[in-house]
């Protein structure tokens, strides 16, 4: 990055005009004549009849060195193609001066600091690889972020904005506005397309999701214009393209970020866009004006630009790799295989690393870009030096925007990440790629191309014109027919077979994103399952004497392949669950306040002819208890209810469904209706169970809002809960937070309006009381969660926001609370409760609780094996009671 722009131009012999001063008044086509270059100020010829000139000078002085070598007339017939190649010149104006020759010793060092500043894929290269190996060697400069960071894109900047003139840019612009526009269109699309597409693919975490999103949404990177010189690409229109899509950022950058990453995390696109302005656009046009207004000092410190400005883009780069190397290291942990472990398991455990996924996420995103820029350049009918140009332009972005805003307006640092790794990854692959082109000649394919708007050479150049499609081009641009008719002419070319593939393939990918499938994650890492991650207490003896036996939670979870995706698993959770038949026992049992509740009993003796027992029981002891609170709108007879209900018992355990009041066919006896802070009942029921069973132990599991009663009810009551243990799955902890979520998508303002509907149809079963305690009409009115809740719970309980329902009703506030021991198992893809709701630090400081959490599940649903009938938390909920129990009766007795 940071590479002295106007001399560029002047490195590509084919998209530059070139004075040939001929030493004989009319040479011959086979005589042979010498050629003076000079590097004074160079003048561009676009490809129009009239051949106006912009004019870019180079270093901002009149460099002449004069070499004469042998050309003819046509110089494809004399000429090798290396020896074209090495042709650099230009034109002097009419009416200037001649050149200033200057002295061997100031050009010398001037192409030294030119040559340092191209090995910027080196610098980057080698930062990483120190960032890997010793991180602290960058720490000075991260414990200065986020204001280093931002200091040093300003300077990198600055750079940019003192070698570039915006008039000459702006006249540029207006001979080639189509290629320009198209160019900065592919920018703005493919990469950010992609970078959404890969994030869903790969199955990132939020953070990673976001960090390559924005970098996605970053384009206009200077480094792309040192690899299009490289790659003999079209120069002038990589720069014009870099710096268009460069002021473009203040305004696209933060609403594709917003669009594209706001599912994950809330982004702020007015603060992303006055930070892009600060750090981008005021430091180009500050430079641009110190370039105008004091000529000789810039003229000065010109040649030291590029090189201070890639160091410090390399610096950047590599301290925000530096900062995340520990945690990366931490997420490798799997991969330091013994000796014997053959490179392909290793390469597996590294993709399904953190690190893996980085830096594969990293590498298909510039590939994209690559590819696809190629392919749309192609398309429309650019030529070769353009196609390479656009191609490169998109691929490359600029990471070091990208570092600087993640780390300004991002909490995680993780966020940084795929931004400060593409700035390595990006580097070896353009640098890879502009060198393989180097050696193709791209005027071999130029010759079929009819492309108007390219650089070409002036009429008075002595070449073979017909071999550069001049005829073709001026054909083309005397037509009088419309280019749109042109473009619709071709389009209905185009077989019917193409553009139905193409929409079957838009379509798949739409529904992939939108059902948020991981099939592709899977078979990368070989469908071996995702690991389940421990929050715990340092001494906590829940985990030390009973989770730390449980093999389950300490292997790994591995998903129907066929339902890789949260929405499918959710979706279909009570159409694939299939229980063999069984009935309940019922019990109605009386609250204090008049209300009915159905407590359906399932026995293990009605299930199990061998009468299996429970881990830990002996033959003489009394079976252990179950209660299942199931979900706000499920009851005993709902498919996943009944599937722990029977696979409990039958594992030699006494199960009870503790239905709510007015659900399970019962009706509403009291002035009192049930909701999801309601866990007054949970706490009557609990007792009961207890005063009619006193040498029974017993354990509770909450699904869903049901597990949100449940720790509610636990924080509440503290120690003085007749519990020897507790299981939560699914639970949603923070009402309010997953208010914010339902509104958040599509999928979740379908799951939002789908519980709503449920909610209302419940509602209707006991209208009567549902109308004296509430505003019916409201109710008959809603149509989410919380219209709901605004219009019911919130009136009923006497609450004056609905918010304020919610922060009451939520269990998250009362973890630290909780003194049973409490397995709490949520999956990272819950469509229906947010992971940004659990309370990672809370479970952390309590003693009493172990959380689980998968990257996969959906809802209350983590199906297992291929056929997918079964539910893997069930085992965990029955294995890790089974080894509590076993500890609790060796403390009880």
């Amino acid at each position: 990055m940071g590479v002295c722009l106007s001399e560029l131009f002047t490195s590509n012999s084919n998209t530059t005009a070139s004075t040939i001063t001929s030493h004989k008044s009319t040479p011959r086509k086979d005589t042979m004549m010498p050629l003076s270059l000079c590097f004074s100020p160079l003048t561009l010829h676009t490809q129009q009849l009239h051949h106006s000139r912009i004019k870019i000078p180079l270093f901002r002085s009149n460099i002449a060195i004069k070499s004469t070598i042998p050309i003819s007339q046509n110089p494809k017939q004399h000429l090798s193609r290396s020896r074209i190649r090495r042709i650099r010149s230009c034109q002097t104006n009419p009416g200037e001066s001649s050149p200033v020759t200057l002295s061997p010793a100031n050009d010398r060092w001037e192409t030294v600091l030119s040559n340092l500043a191209s090995l910027y894929p080196v610098y980057v290269t080698v930062g990483g690889v120190v960032a890997c190996l010793k991180p602290s060697t960058f720490s000075w400069f991260v414990e200065r972020a986020p204001n280093s960071y931002s200091f040093s894109l300003g300077f990198i900047m600055l750079a940019m904005g003192l070698t570039l003139e915006f008039k000459d840019l702006v006249n540029l612009f207006k001979e080639r506005p189509l290629s320009i526009l198209f160019g900065c269109a592919c920018q703005y699309t493919i990469m950010p397309a992609f970078g959404f597409i890969i994030s869903r693919l790969l199955g990132l975490s939020p953070s990673l999701s976001v960090g390559l999103i924005l970098l996605s949404c970053c384009p206009g990177g200077t480094a792309s214009n040192v690899v299009t010189l490289i790659a003999q690409g079209d120069v002038p229109l990589s720069i014009v393209m870099t710096v268009c899509s460069t002021l473009g950022a203040v305004f696209l950058t933060p609403l594709l970020t917003m669009f594209l990453a706001g599912t994950y995390v809330h982004v702020d696109a007015v603060k992303l866009s006055i930070s892009t302005m600060q750090v981008v656009v005021a430091p180009v046009l500050v430079g641009s004006y110190l370039q105008s207004t004091f000529p000789k000092a810039v003229k000065t410190a010109l040649p030291f630009a590029p090189l201070l400005a890639v160091l410090t883009s390399s610096l950047l780069a590599c301290s925000v790799l530096s900062e995340n190397i520990g945690r990366l290291k931490s997420s490798m942990v799997l991969t330091s295989l013994s000796s014997e472990t053959s490179p392909l398991l290793y390469a597996r455990s590294f993709l399904s690393s953190e690190m893996g996924m980085v830096v594969l996420s990293v590498l298909l995103l510039h590939f994209a870009g690559f590819f696809v820029g190629y392919i749309a350049a192609t398309l429309v009918g650019f030529k070769e030096r353009e196609r390479r140009a656009v191609s490169i332009e998109v691929g490359m972005q600029n990471s070091s925007l990208g570092v600087v805003l993640a780390a300004s307006h991002f909490s995680s640092r993780m966020v940084a990440l795929p931004p400060a790794v593409s700035a390595v990854v990006m580097n070896i692959m353009g640098s890879s790629l502009g060198f393989f082109w180097r050696f193709v000649d791209p005027s071999d394919s130029e010759s079929s191309s009819k492309d108007v708007f390219l650089v070409s050479l002036p009429s008075h150049f002595p070449v073979n014109q017909r071999s550069y499609g001049r005829p073709e081009m001026e054909t083309i641009a005397g037509d009088s027919v419309s280019p749109y008719t042109l473009l619709l002419r071709s389009l209905a070319l185009i077989p019917i077979s193409h553009y139905l593939l193409i929409a079957f393939f838009v379509l798949v990918v739409l529904v992939y994103n939108l059902l948020e499938i991981h099939i592709v994650q899977d078979i990368i890492g070989g469908f071996g399952g995702d690991s389940v991650s421990l929050t715990f207490h340092s001494s906590s003896e829940l985990y030390r004497e009973v989770v730390s036996k449980c093999h389950l939670l300490h292997g790994r979870y591995f998903s129907t392949p066929w339902l890789s995706s949260p929405h499918l698993q959710t979706i279909l959770l009570n159409v694939l669950v299939k229980t063999p038949s069984f009935s309940y026992k019922r019990e109605i049992f009386r609250t204090s306040d008049g209300g009915t509740i159905a407590l359906d009993w399932l026995m293990n003796s009605d299930v199990s002819e061998t009468s299996l027992q429970v881990h830990g029981t002996n033959t003489d002891a009394v079976i252990p208890l179950v209660i299942v609170i199931p979900g706000l709108t499920s009851d005993s007879a709902s498919p996943y209810i009944k599937e722990i209900a029977y696979n409990m018992a039958k594992y030699g355990w006494n199960v009870v469904v503790s239905n709510y009041r007015g659900l399970g066919g019962v009706p509403l006896t009291s002035e009192c209706f049930h909701h999801a802070g309601r866990s007054d009942d949970l706490g009557e029921v609990v007792n009961h169970l207890h005063s009619k069973q006193p040498e029974t132990l017993l354990y509770a599991v909450g699904t869903s809002m049901g597990a949100n009663i449940l720790v509610k009810y636990l924080g509440e009551q503290g120690v003085n809960v007749p519990l020897a243990g507790a299981a939560s799955i699914s639970n949603p902890w923070d009402l309010l937070i997953g208010d914010r979520f339902f509104n958040r998508a599509f999928m979740q303002r379908f799951y939002n309006r789908v519980l709503g509907n449920s909610l209302k149809s419940t509602a209707k079963l006991h209208q009567e009381v549902y109308a004296r305690l509430s505003d019916w009409e409201g109710i008959e009115k809603s149509r989410s969660i919380r219209e709901f809740s605004n219009y019911s719970s919130r009136i009923a309980g006497n609450f004056e926001a609905v918010d304020e329902f919610y922060r009451w009703a939520s269990s998250a506030r009362l973890i630290s609370k909780v003194s049973v021991p409490l397995l709490c198992v949520n999956s990272i893809d819950d469509p229906v409760c947010s992971h940004e709701a659990i309370p990672w630090d809370e479970c952390r400081r309590n003693k009493n609780i172990v959380l689980a959490t998968t990257q996969h599940g959906g809802h209350i649903a983590f199906f297992e094996g291929m056929p997918g009938k079964s539910l893997w938390w069930i085992r965990v909920v029955e294995e890790y009671l089974s080894h509590l129990h076993a500890t609790s009766s060796m403390s009880k007795h």
